[in-house]
């Protein structure tokens, strides 16, 4: 179960499952090059592009930036983890939007992100017009 604080409106969300050759990915492979990133080779940084379809039939496209920023200690609802930290930076390049995304993996224990951090900005230099945070409130490894 995840709690989420938000401010402002919006969706954004990296739902990360598991393939069928163990390889962790999402809808957007954000997941699946955060996870061979992290466990098969650790890239100083790796670049993303991808199409998003939103609910209301709107398409985007945005390219980030990944980089593994540290290994570290994070308390959250669901307990103590020793987990990575994945920054990544990018645009919507349509409207050059910056967005930003903090999260925290710890791939051997749990199969998602245990927390996450999102902000969207208007334009290049502008201040945030949505920021949330959401984190892992309860997990049951079995």
């Amino acid at each position: 179960m995840f709690r989420r604080q938000r401010r402002a409106t919006g969706q954004f969300a990296l739902p990360v499952g598991v393939t069928p050759d163990g390889v962790r990915s999402s809808s957007d492979c954000t997941g699946k090059h955060v996870a061979r990133g992290c466990l098969l080779f650790r890239p100083a940084a790796w670049k993303t592009r991808y199409d998003r379809t939103s609910p209301s039939g709107e398409m985007a496209t945005f390219e980030l930036t990944f980089r593994v920023v540290s290994r570290e200690k994070i308390t959250i609802g669901a307990g103590t983890f020793d987990a990575f930290c994945v920054r990544a930076e990018g645009w919507r390049i349509d409207n050059h939007g910056r967005r930003t995304v903090t999260y925290w993996i710890a791939p051997d224990k749990v199969p998602r992100y245990l927390s996450m951090e999102f902000a969207r900005y208007r334009k290049r230099g502008g201040a945030a017009v949505e920021y949330w945070r959401e984190e892992l409130v309860t997990f049951d490894a079995g």
